[in-house]
């Protein structure tokens, strides 16, 4: 069947009484199959896979080149954490360094925005808002990236001749696909006209849109970039809010069913979230995602459990937070292993001491005053 263009329908058709009874249908085959992962019958690799096999058979699935300035970050992907702005600059770098590869852009998905709906364009507008990423122009983006969505960002901050002194990948200040070319005639060829993409369409998004978590998770379980401490707290975040009573074992399966390298730090992770992540909205947690995603290489650095759980005791939340992005803004001389040791877990715990209490909370008082100045 020849694709249909973005927001067809595609084979099924749906009145508004079957469309909105698809989700809470538990004899559907996907949402069985999402039965079936949530519980651990099936690994979450296999259960991507039958999750595409399950959309093919409805009709809701193509492949097409997309122009990269059409693909934006979907809120899904990584738990809505969207991408570490300074790893699409790394990531470019790396290519432009060993030389652009199709196959390892095989792995490409994405899906659909629904008709008519801007969430996933304003959500990317903000992730491009006062940082080196492409700007995110009016009803441009048509659909969201589940995996691949790093490379595509870099394409499109190529496009835009963002700022950019890398020797490689620049002229003038700026980003140039004319140099490129000179490098390398593929990866300015993907720049011009895009990679190819394994789409879902609209239909999924708004019927079954656990089927994008899941398959977000899959896609980013085994890519270059793996999912980062920071990205798992707010996974346990978002799910800890959704219900009245937090189920933790069942929330903490879910998030470390890609096995990331910081599983054994759940526990401290958990207490750091429901102590400092700023009640249900995660006012706190979300404003820390802003400077770990702009300014902190999670490839190459993480900070452990235990800082964390260090800091959940602190009673002082904008100090805490102070304290996780020195930590994170460590010199690289304390960086051993990917790990920052210049603050440890002891380090935080011997100023916890009664007689620096006042102290704290002069800093507290002083940091939150600092807050809502910058808020304003």
């Amino acid at each position: 069947m020849a694709a249909a263009m973005p927001g067809e329908t595609a084979a099924a058709s749906f009145s508004d009484v079957a469309a909105s009874n698809l989700l809470n249908d538990p004899s559907h085959p996907i949402n069985a199959l999402l039965r079936d992962i949530d519980q651990g019958t099936i690994g979450i690799n296999q259960g991507a896979d039958k999750i595409w096999a399950l959309c093919a058979k409805e009709g809701w699935v193509y492949e097409m080149v997309l122009n990269p300035r059409q693909v934006g970050v979907d809120p899904c992907n990584r738990d809505s954490a969207g991408c570490n702005v300074e790893e699409v600059s790394l990531l470019m770098a790396d290519i432009a360094f060993m030389g652009w590869s199709w196959d390892l852009c095989a792995h490409a998905q994405c899906v659909e925005i629904i008709p008519g709906d801007t969430e996933v364009e304003e959500f990317n507008r903000r992730l491009a808002a006062g940082v080196n990423l492409a700007p995110v122009e009016p009803n441009s983006i048509l659909f969201g990236s589940l995996a691949c969505g790093h490379t595509n960002l870099g394409l499109r901050a190529i496009q835009a001749r963002i700022a950019s002194e890398h020797p490689l990948l620049s002229r003038d200040g700026k980003l140039c696909v004319e140099k490129v070319q000179e490098k390398d005639a593929e990866m300015a060829k993907a720049v011009e006209t895009g990679i190819k993409w394994k789409i879902l369409r609209w239909p999924v998004r708004r019927f079954f849109p656990k089927v994008l978590e899941h398959l977000t998770q899959a896609g980013n379980s085994h890519v270059q970039r793996p999912i980062n401490e920071v990205q798992g707290l707010l996974a346990l975040h978002r799910g800890a809010a959704a219900a009245a009573v937090p189920d933790w074992p069942a929330i903490t399966k879910c998030v470390l069913r890609t096995l990331p390298a910081w599983t054994t730090d759940v526990d401290e992770l958990i207490a750091f979230s429901v102590a400092k992540s700023g009640g249900v909205k995660g006012t706190y947690l979300h404003n820390f995602k802003a400077f770990h995603s702009q300014f902190v290489n999670a490839g190459s650095r993480r900070v452990l459990g235990s800082v964390f759980g260090a800091l959940a005791d602190l009673k002082q939340p904008y100090c805490a937070y102070a304290i996780l992005q020195a930590a994170y803004s460590c010199p690289p001389s304390h960086v051993k292993r990917g790990v920052c040791e210049w603050i440890t877990a002891n380090t935080v715990d011997k100023q916890k001491k009664p007689e620096q209490a006042q102290a704290w909370d002069s800093a507290e008082a002083v940091l939150s005053q600092a807050h809502m100045i910058l808020r304003n």
